[in-house]
Parts: structure tokens; C-alpha cells; sequence
């Protein structure tokens, strides 16, 4: 991801303007004399006339448990009633339901299995109907240099995913691969290393409006997949949202 946005940034018009914050966490965005003031993890302030925000996380309700506080970031930076813009997006983005995501990370150390298995890196997407019953997405094979093998299965759901033994797991695993021998010897010799959470949730519905983009009142734009841009949705809306924003501001 790193290496993508710095080649986005490097066909930009001027890249030596543009300083890159990796691994930085924002503590806090406020509105002072019509400029923005963000507060950065290091205890460091940066001032811009313009802010850009690509996430929904931070005006939609799914914060308040990610980020262990009790209300939405964007709504304390602005004043009910003062922007019209912002009070709309933050009305509407609080509709948008997202498919939430956990992730279990399996790792295989009996060599002998995974010199087996004749693929490098292998991803097989689950049908409907093993989603709805299992809430298995999709499960990713990948060799390791040492010659091990990590296996990540993603799980999802609509409302509550509920935490999924990892017996059950392999149980489950085994019996949708029962045919394929290859695979049964990896899962025999699997064990869970760890899981997560992933917090780049996807929206399936009540997408916003292209009004609600730009604010020229508080000068703060928005893009990606939450906004309706007439196509499919994930990567593709989120690109076509941004260059609708880019043409705003231009």
C-alpha cells in the first residue's frame, strides 16, 4: 500500500510538495481561524486550508467501539447547524451498513505438506450459499521463504460475527476439502497463530450523495467506496469518487 500511493503521489504535478506520514495516528481534528489542526500521535500539529478524508470510520458510529471513544470525531470538530454539508454527511453516513470482517491467520510448519502443494500463492473465493452458512469468504494460501505456509481464512457478516472455534474451523475446512487431499494434509497440520479485526469495512448500501463531497464552507472534501458513483462499488467507486472531488477542488 506504501508503495502504491507513493507512485500515485510521483505522477502528481509537484511530489516534492507532498510529505508522507506512514504509521502516524491522528489524535484529533479541529476547525481554528479557517484553518484545520490536526493532532498527530507524536504530540506534533499540522495546519492545512484544506482536509481530505477518504474513510467513513471516523463519522460513522462503528468509531465508537474501533476507537474506544464515546462520540464520532468528525461531529466534535464542527458546530450543529453551522454546516450544512457536514451535518447532512454525518446524518446519512450514520445509515450505511457495512460488512464487518474477521480474520484468522493459520500457519503450517510441517514442511513435507507444504512442498506438496504445488502453488506459491493460492486464493479460492466460497460461494453464497458456504457464506450464509459459514460465514467463510474466502481463504488465501501463501508460501513462506522458510518453506512454511500461512493460511488466512476470511470470515464475514452483515450484523454480529460472532468468535469462531478454531476446531470448528478446521472441522469445517475439512469438510468442504474433503475431495482435495493436498489441502486435508495442510489443515491436519494447521494451527491458529492469530486473528484480527479488519477495519476498512466495506458499505453495501445507503451510499452517499456526490453533493455531500465538498464543504466550501469548512473546506473538507471526502471520497471513497461509501459514495454512489453509478458503478459496482469497492476499488473502482472509491477511484471515481476521488477524481469527482479532484475535479471539485480544481
Amino acid at each position: 500500500m506504501i508503495n502504491f500511493c507513493h507512485e500515485i503521489l510521483n505522477q502528481s504535478t509537484n511530489p516534492k510538495n507532498i510529505t508522507f506520514l506512514f504509521e502516524t495516528l491522528i489524535k484529533s481534528i479541529k476547525r481554528i481561524n479557517f484553518l484545520w489542526e490536526i493532532q498527530v500521535n507524536d504530540g506534533k500539529f499540522i495546519n492545512s486550508k484544506n482536509l481530505i478524508l477518504s474513510s467513513s470510520l471516523i463519522a460513522h458510529p462503528r468509531c465508537l467501539k474501533i476507537l474506544n471513544t464515546n462520540s464520532l470525531p468528525l461531529r466534535d470538530a464542527f458546530i450543529l447547524g453551522k454546516d450544512k454539508v457536514i451535518d447532512s454527511l454525518l446524518r446519512e453516513t450514520r445509515k450505511i451498513t457495512y460488512i464487518k470482517r474477521k480474520i484468522y491467520i493459520l500457519y503450517v510448519s510441517n514442511l513435507l505438506a507444504v512442498k506438496k502443494f504445488k502453488h506459491e500463492y493460492l486464493q479460492i473465493l466460497f460461494s453464497n450459499v458456504i457464506r450464509e452458512d459459514l460465514n467463510f469468504e474466502r481463504i488465501i494460501f501463501q508460501r513462506q521463504s522458510d518453506g512454511s505456509m500461512i493460511i488466512v481464512l476470511h470470515c464475514s457478516h452483515i450484523s454480529n460475527l460472532l468468535e469462531i472455534n478454531i476446531d470448528n474451523i478446521i472441522k469445517s475446512l475439512k469438510l468442504l476439502f474433503v475431495n482435495y487431499r493436498i489441502f486435508l494434509d495442510l489443515f491436519l497440520k494447521a494451527r491458529l497463530i492469530d486473528k484480527m479485526e479488519w477495519r476498512a469495512s466495506q458499505p453495501i448500501n445507503h451510499l452517499l450523495s456526490k453533493e455531500l463531497q465538498w464543504s466550501s464552507i469548512s473546506k473538507i472534501g471526502f471520497c471513497g467506496d461509501w459514495f454512489d458513483s453509478n458503478c459496482p462499488g469497492g476499488v473502482e467507486s472509491a477511484i471515481n469518487s476521488s477524481i469527482r472531488l479532484a475535479k471539485l477542488l480544481n
